[in-house]
């Protein structure tokens, strides 16, 4: 992946941010931010995105509805073509923090990536969304202080059309009207060379037609459900707490920089569920924890780290580099 910022385009100090991303998940965006004063508290943002990823379904979800964790062992691999444009105007009282409202448009398409023959199924979205997002964290993937919190509220319309692999759409054609809330908040407090991270993320969606999840909900990987493979559960609604400990050992000081070596455990609740109907005491929850050791390094994180679920499921992890969402 590459990024690149263009600073100061007019003489309120716009900006456009440009990121690539190329492997198994590929993504091409591009956001200008443009002020309309010189203080920046006020502003627009308009944004184009292009994405492939590959998702994995859990196999029989259109059955059961609920997925356990014996699918993350089962699952059909899908993938997620997307393009989304969205325009906003904003309120950026402090440098960390801001409120937008705007409009979304998404264009995709599922299809079963083993699977071709099967046809694909296209789908649009509309929709006007309001957020929120403060951040304070000193750092994003390892933090020592500070609070994170990003809120949206999205309503949207969507539609939905099947199509074989010859091309010709089938009978199924849908059209839905969604309403989704999500959540999400962190803080992280130090005493000495001991720190504490908690975590919570909500997502909830309610539909008139519960029609497949243009944006789906997922768990699994280190400190998301550590013991699963990563993202490997899905649903449209989501609840996930985590407490994370970590101890800075020791500073390794090479000159230039310095990389600390830093050791912790976590434990982790949560789960995901399609169901609207059910309640969130309900809904299927789960109880993870892992054990890790680690270095934050000049290109990222570099963490080994060993996750179980409380039905023994167990993964190790190594993550180089990139957050370990």
């Amino acid at each position: 992946g590459v990024s690149a910022n263009f600073t100061d385009i007019n003489k309120h100090g716009a900006e456009l941010r440009t990121n690539l991303e190329m492997g198994t998940d590929k993504r091409i965006e591009a956001e200008l931010f443009s002020p309309f004063f010189s203080s920046q508290k006020l502003f627009t943002s308009a944004s184009i995105v292009y994405s492939n990823q590959n998702r994995n379904l859990p196999a029989g979800i259109g059955e059961i509805g609920e997925p356990t964790l014996d699918v993350t062992k089962d699952y059909l691999p899908m993938s997620y073509q997307e393009y989304q444009g969205e325009f906003a105007l904003g309120y950026q009282p402090t440098l960390w923090q801001e409120l937008k409202f705007g409009a979304r448009y998404t264009d995709g398409s599922i299809e079963v990536s083993s699977l071709p023959s099967l046809g694909s199924a296209g789908y649009k979205r509309i929709g006007a969304f309001a957020s929120y997002r403060l951040d304070t964290l000193d750092n994003f993937s390892l933090p020592t202080e500070g609070y994170f919190v990003d809120l949206e509220y999205l309503i949207s319309h969507d539609d939905f059309d099947n199509e074989s692999s010859s091309g010709e759409s089938d009978f199924s054609s849908e059209s839905d009207t969604v309403y989704e809330l999500s959540a999400n908040f962190m803080a992280a407090q130090s005493i000495e060379k001991h720190t504490l991270v908690a975590k919570v993320d909500y997502g909830i969606v309610e539909s008139k037609n519960s029609v497949f999840p243009i944006d789906p909900k997922e768990l699994g990987g280190f400190l998301n459900l550590s013991g699963i493979p990563r993202n490997s559960l899905i649903g449209q609604n989501l609840a996930y707490s985590s407490l994370i400990y970590r101890y800075k050992w020791f500073e390794n000081d090479f000159g230039l920089f310095e990389s600390p070596f830093y050791v912790g455990a976590s434990i982790e609740h949560g789960g995901v569920w399609s169901n609207n109907d059910l309640k969130l005491d309900e809904a299927p929850m789960y109880t993870a924890g892992s054990v890790f050791a680690g270095v934050d390094s000049p290109i990222g994180p570099i963490i080994l780290a060993y996750g179980r679920t409380e039905d023994n499921f167990d993964s190790v992890y190594l993550i180089v580099g990139t957050s370990y969402k």
